[in-house]
């Protein structure tokens, strides 16, 4: 039956076209430094990181730009582990923040997905593209639905005119601003218990990012990071 079926099929027919898919799949095993990274032994687990004695850490899924097409099946499926091991973790695991930079280039469908369902499983999520459009390479309409699914969006010059445009209709004609005195007190006391945490030894590199987060320590009123907008 299969020899009916490739007597069939041309050359530049169906079932040429689907050796072609499955050759572009396992393209990036043939590398010798891929392929050496993803046979065992292993020294990282997704499921460790979601473990309650795990330590705090930071893990990079990082490739050259130049590559990214040809690795591309390896960085999703890397992706897909990771949101698999965390989303059958316990809802006591340790929350994530997953800083997905330039993810459009490795055509993730389920990056857009994960802006809708990832506070479900802990995940905290960010985006950073150049251009919403870029977005919509992951899954048709995710420019859409990726921004309207976050909390914060944050948008650095902008030189297109329809995005500007856009970022000018959403914050609207008129600014109102107020005083949260009580964003103040708690940033001086964070401010002070950071200093403190030092003093007693701490971590200082730690203790010193904690008080300079939340702002000078000679800041005068309203200058705590308390001045608040909001469009009307």
């Amino acid at each position: 039956m299969l020899q009916e079926q490739r007597a069939k099929e041309s050359d530049t027919g169906g079932w040429s076209a689907i050796k072609n898919e499955i050759s572009r799949s396992f393209s990036p095993i043939m590398d010798t430094q891929i392929r050496e990274a993803l046979s065992p032994p292993f020294d990282l687990s997704f499921e460790r990181l979601t473990e309650s004695d795990c330590p705090p850490c930071m893990v990079s899924i990082m490739e050259d730009l130049e590559y990214a097409e040809m690795t591309a099946p390896v960085i999703r499926a890397l992706f897909t582990a990771a949101l698999i091991a965390k989303r059958r973790a316990p809802m006591s695991a340790r929350p994530q923040f997953w800083c997905l930079n330039e993810i459009a280039h490795f055509l993730w469908p389920m990056a857009e997905s994960l802006a809708t369902i990832s506070a479900g499983f802990g995940i905290r999520t960010a985006y950073v593209v150049q251009s919403t459009r870029q977005l919509d390479n992951l899954k048709k309409g995710a420019s859409e639905i990726i921004p309207q699914s976050l909390r914060v969006q944050i948008y650095l010059g902008t030189r297109s005119v329809d995005q500007a445009s856009l970022i000018s209709r959403q914050l609207g004609k008129i600014t109102l601003s107020y005083d949260d005195v009580s964003a103040q007190e708690r940033a001086r006391a964070a401010r002070s218990k950071a200093m403190l945490d030092m003093v007693n030894g701490g971590d200082p590199l730690a203790s010193m990012l904690s008080a300079a987060h939340q702002g000078p320590p000679c800041a005068s009123k309203g200058q705590d990071g308390a001045r608040s907008s909001q469009p009307r």
